[in-house]
């Protein structure tokens, strides 16, 4: 048979694993079908069938192709034990032993539906309504037409109760009607009440047997052709095959275990509704069950219109009796069209009282014995053959989906993943802001905590991230200089300075940032060194950012001061910064109030004369190889007399900054001198000569040194660089943390240690309205009172265990008790991966577990303004989250993954067999 398949898959089989004889299939928890379970394990597969199945890689694994699906839950093959699947239709006649249910199996229609709920193997029924309808079959659902026959006859099937009471009468004329053979009217068919039913088998049974003395081939009334083969009648007379008898009442259920008995067969009771009342005869015969579960999810399911219709019908209840019988039971839907749900109707027994396993192994390996095809499928061993599927999760979780389906090692399924849906399950789960959560699962979408909790249901399609360790919150530093390794041009981290625009400089592939990442570091606030007393902006930053949409968290998180003297004019210069913000923020109010009201004026443009070679929009590089980025230039430039006035703009990573105004600017001779600044590095020089619209020229200062070269792009320029009429402010990148704080976007970190420097700092936040953290603040430690009612939080550089005459203080302990929220930062720049060392340090040193994770967590992102996004696993968050092996603050646990953003952008499970 040439199958079809769709596109995915078509592309799945053709992968290199599937492509040989032999692969190694590394799994999570894998349910063999017999009740018991491995933690993880291996299988091997070879040829369609299972060679290793253990804990343990197999032998020569190495060697092989491998499918990991560590993080997946794998089963066997499930087993729907009663389908109409071959489409048999009730025959004319009550006893047809020789119908064959495979025979009107068509192999050419796909069983996707199957597949897709992880139905490997199908029982056939031969028919339903009459007295012996014939043999059931046993297939796969996928393969080419022979390998999928399991059992072309598993059973005899047989029907007590009133359906084949029914048989319609019969009406055989001969071929050729004459006066000594004449047309009869329809001939009536036994039985034709439940009573006789027992009766007319024994004579079926026995007629058999005769024919078998006398050497006949046929049996049966009628005509020749009308008569059967009674060959599985002698089968089931030699024991060669079991009976299966659909008996819903208990009487029914007791003529079947008699004729049973008579016969010496064994015995598959179908649907057997009341065999509760009949459960101690069942037990002590043997019988095994097959019930068609009565519950069709997402359909509406009829019943009790009739209040007088008294018969039998299955129920749960009867799942239950049949489990309490602790015989081998199997479980199908009672319609074709809900085989992808039969996980779920198995967990629908758990609610109703059937043990989970059990109820597991009635789709696996107890049907497969209710079958006769256990030595071939049903439980996961060598030599049975390659029939698994692979789970989201727990085999009879509500949110639990099939992600693919293998016959005889083939995939034969896959379902098409959610990439933005990510499921995280845990052995314990520490949110940072809330007790801990056992056997719990975080829930990731679009790059978002969707839910936490404990036997969360995964969603349809969602991957699956497990560990049998711990899950905490990516962890915070709240001041370090991870990122700008590369930016001086002397090696060195730059000093901090206001007008730093940090999150621009900031590579995300840079070698410190990674390493953070390594450690679980998701989220780190950059900034310079601390110089003066105005030192450098803030910013916080994504480690783990795929793109740059995703790197920034809070361009303007902070402004960092340092204010250690005690002298009364130490907070001049904050004074006098604040004044400044607060006219340039008026600046700007006055504007929009302005342009609100439409009183924007356009500003002309003009033209230079012939002769200015200056004036215009310059374009241009930095040509120097040993930036590991492009910076270009925008130049606004304006020539009066030998003057030079006008604006510079960097351009990194193709965004033009927020243009500087060129301090001091000089044409004389050809030559071009400007001087500008740039915050980053400080003050920077461009000296060149200009000839034909072009360029060439030297930058000096900062981390922008080389030759430049650029050309006029355009000779049109404002008419006005310098100001006059109603126009937009020009942004001052100085004065912009500032404006942050004075308008609560952003908070001051003031490094000062001394209880009069924290004093003096806090009095000064009071008056303005700023919010303030103190870093480094040791004397808070001794005299917590001095933080004020509302106890400023405060950031601890890595040395906060201190000696102090012969006594060891935990500055970190101390502030945790007194209930300050304190945040352990590294103050590093490669250092930055240390920062969970430095918790544990903390820990090591009398903190106290919890607070230590928050204060690499839930402390520094609040303290920062940032807790919105990071900081605890809360719904509505980043889903940034570190999976350890252990305990995070033990150093033996290692990070086994790293979620940031929703995405794993750090695996260090390992990736083959070991």
């Amino acid at each position: 048979m040439k199958r079809t398949l769709p596109a995915l898959l078509a592309a799945a089989l053709a992968t290199a694993a599937l492509a040989q004889d032999a692969y190694v299939v590394r799994c999570g928890r894998i349910h063999l079908g017999d009740g018991r379970s491995l933690a993880s394990g291996y299988l091997l597969v070879r040829n369609g069938r299972l060679e290793h199945v253990g804990e343990a890689a197999p032998t020569g694994a190495d060697a092989l192709p491998v499918v990991d699906l560590r993080d997946k839950v794998v089963v066997p093959g499930l087993i729907a034990a009663d389908t109409d699947l071959a489409g048999n239709a009730d025959s004319d006649y009550q006893v047809t032993p020789d119908v064959v249910a495979v025979d009107a199996f068509d192999f050419s229609r796909e069983q996707q539906r199957a597949l897709a709920g992880g139905v490997t193997t199908v029982y056939l029924s031969p028919g339903r309504n009459r007295l012996v309808p014939g043999q059931g079959s046993v297939v796969k659902t996928f393969g080419e037409d022979d390998a999928r026959v399991l059992r072309s006859t598993c059973c005899l099937r047989v029907t007590l109760g009133e359906p084949s009471t029914k048989a319609p009468p019969l009406f055989e004329p001969g071929a050729a009607p004459t006066a000594d053979d004449p047309l009869r009217p329809a001939r009536r068919q036994l039985p034709t009440a439940r009573i006789s039913q027992l009766a007319e088998l024994r004579r079926v049974f026995r007629e058999a047997q005769v024919a078998a003395q006398q050497g006949l081939d046929d049996v049966g009334p009628g005509a020749d052709e009308n008569q059967y083969d009674p060959a599985a009648l002698l089968r089931v007379l030699r024991g060669e095959l079991p009976v299966r008898a659909a008996a819903g009442r208990g009487d029914d259920i007791r003529r079947a275990l008699q004729l049973a008995g008579a016969l010496g067969a064994r015995l598959v009771l179908e649907d057997p509704a009341e065999v509760d009342k009949v459960a101690a005869l069942v037990a002590r015969a043997g019988a095994m069950v097959s019930l068609r579960l009565p519950v069709r999810p997402g359909r509406t399911n009829p019943g009790g219109e009739n209040r007088l219709d008294e018969t039998p019908r299955v129920t749960l209840d009867a799942a239950v009796a049949a489990a309490r019988l602790e015989l081998p039971l199997a479980l199908s839907p009672s319609h074709d069209d809900d085989l992808q749900d039969l996980l779920l109707l198995a967990a629908l027994t758990v609610r109703a009282g059937v043990p989970a396993p059990l109820a597991l192994r009635a789709i696996t390996g107890d049907a497969a014995k209710v079958l006769g095809v256990a030595d071939r499928v049903g439980v996961l061993a060598p030599g049975r053959d390659a029939d698994f599927v692979v789970l989201s999760g727990d085999p009879l979780a509500t949110g639990t989906v099939v992600e693919k389906t293998y016959v005889q090692g083939e995939l034969a399924f896959a379902r098409a993943g959610r990439a933005d849906l990510l499921a995280i399950r845990a052995a314990r789960v520490l949110t940072a802001d809330g007790p801990p959560l056992h056997d719990a699962v975080v829930l990731v979408e679009h790059g978002k905590i969707k839910a936490v909790g404990q036997n969360l249901s995964i969603p349809f399609g969602a991957r699956v991230l497990e560990t049998r360790g711990v899950v905490v919150p990516g962890f915070v530093d709240a001041y370090c200089h991870a990122g700008l390794s590369a930016v001086g041009g002397d090696g060195q981290i730059p000093r901090g300075a206001a007008d730093q625009m940090v999150a621009n400089v900031v590579a995300r592939d840079d070698p410190t940032l990674r390493a953070a990442l390594a450690a679980g570091v998701t989220t780190v606030v950059v900034s310079g060194k601390d110089g003066t007393a105005v030192s450098g902006r803030a910013a916080a930053l994504k480690t783990g950012a795929r793109d740059a949409g995703g790197l920034v968290v809070k361009p303007v998180a902070a402004q960092r001061f340092v204010v250690e003297g005690v002298d009364p004019d130490a907070l001049d210069a904050l004074d006098s910064l604040v004044e400044r913000t607060q006219r340039y923020i008026e600046s700007w109010q006055k504007y929009e109030k302005a342009l609100a009201e439409g009183k924007e004026v356009e500003i002309p443009l003009e033209k230079p004369s012939e002769e200015d070679p200056i004036t215009g929009v310059w374009e241009g590089d930095l040509q120097n190889p040993q930036l590991p980025f492009t910076i270009g230039f925008n130049l606004n430039l304006k020539l009066s007399g030998e003057a030079v006035a006008g604006q510079v703009a960097i351009v990194m990573r193709g965004q033009e900054r927020p243009p500087t105004d060129i301090e001091r600017g000089t044409f004389k001779d050809g030559k071009l001198s400007l001087s500008f600044a740039l915050g980053m590095g400080g003050s920077v020089t461009l000296e060149g000569s200009v000839a034909d619209d072009t360029l060439d020229a030297t930058l000096r200062g900062g981390f922008l040194n080389g030759p430049v070269k650029a050309k006029r792009v355009s000779k049109d320029v404002p008419a006005d660089l310098g100001g006059g009429g109603l126009r937009k402010p020009r942004i001052d990148e100085s004065l912009e943390p500032m404006r942050a704080l004075l308008e609560g976007k952003a908070v001051a970190v003031v490094r000062a240690g001394k209880a009069p420097a924290i004093a003096r700092v806090l009095e000064w936040a009071k008056t303005n309205k700023v919010r303030t953290v103190l870093h480094d603040a040791v004397d808070a430690a001794r005299t917590p009172a001095i933080l004020g009612e509302e106890k400023a939080g405060v950031l601890l550089d890595p040395d906060f265990v201190k000696n102090e005459d012969g006594v060891e203080v935990n500055v970190a302990k101390q502030l945790d008790d007194a209930g300050v929220q304190v945040a352990i930062v590294s103050a590093a720049t490669a250092g930055a991966r240390f920062l969970p060392v430095h918790a544990a340090y903390a820990v090591h040193h009398g903190l106290d577990a919890d607070a230590a994770l928050r204060a690499v967590t839930l402390h520094p992102a609040t303290l920062l303004g940032i807790a919105d996004r990071v900081g605890s696993l809360t719904p509505g968050k980043d889903a940034d989250l570190v999976l350890f092996s252990g305990d995070p603050f033990e150093l033996q646990s290692r990070v086994e993954a790293v979620v940031c953003n929703g995405e794993i952008v750090v695996d260090n499970r390992s990736r083959g067999p070991r």
